[in-house]
């Protein structure tokens, strides 16, 4: 169970992780009513990411030991140029040259889930 919120009681509506000067911390956060059409939540600290408790690292999607996580991942040369083109330069397929990279669109996609799917816990937007 995670701590309410210390000014009015509310639940969190989102948890996540901030860094302040070098350090993580787990920050809770609600949403309050807007004032003057301008959105305003309500934000505190649940401490830092080293003592947060396993309930608020599952729903962090953090593994609770490090022994979880790979120690390696090892990558095709298809999947670090897919990972250049898709992450690094954001190109769409219009700006995309084939040419350069020697793969085409299709090829890139495929390399592209290929590399998904080896991530343990992608980041989703």
């Amino acid at each position: 169970m995670v701590r309410p919120c210390p000014k009015c009681g509310k639940e969190a509506e989102r948890i996540f992780i901030r860094t302040i000067k070098g350090r993580k911390y787990v920050i809770a956060r609600h949403y309050v009513t807007s004032v003057r059409g301008k959105p305003r939540y309500h934000e505190w600290s649940l401490g830092p990411l080293e003592r947060a408790p396993p309930e608020v690292l599952s729903q962090l999607k953090i593994p609770h030991e490090i022994s979880e996580l790979p120690a390696t991942i090892t990558l095709t040369r298809e999947e670090m140029i897919a990972f250049h083109v898709k992450a690094v330069s954001r190109m769409t397929k219009a700006r995309y040259k084939p040419e350069k990279y020697g793969l085409s669109w299709e090829e890139l996609e495929q390399a592209w889930q290929s590399l998904k799917s080896k991530i343990p816990n992608p980041v989703k937007r």
